[in-house]
């Protein structure tokens, strides 16, 4: 993993929903896009500061637990919205 790691946008209240899909600039629709940009609650420029992973406790629906990633990054640059703390 490189240090410095450069975030294009954060969608915030989208995770359950489905809605987040994987985009690059050589993507042709622009209003999807723009779409999901509007949801968004912030849009922010940062690195990385710490990756943990974890698993929940289990449940009869997961006997095993379900993993969950947690990402700590510092703030940069604010582009849309904005972000309390200098590291979320």
């Amino acid at each position: 993993m490189t240090r410095l790691v450069t975030l294009i946008f954060m969608i915030l209240g989208l995770a359950g929903s489905g809605s987040i899909l994987a985009h690059s600039a050589a993507d042709s629709n622009n209003e999807q896009l723009q779409a999901l940009v509007n949801q968004t609650d912030a849009i922010f420029y940062g690195e990385v500061k710490e990756v943990l992973y974890r698993v929940s406790e289990s449940s009869k629906r997961s006997p095993k637990g379900v993993p969950h990633t947690f990402v700590r990054y510092q703030i940069l640059d604010t582009l849309r919205g904005s972000v309390s703390r200098e590291v979320i």
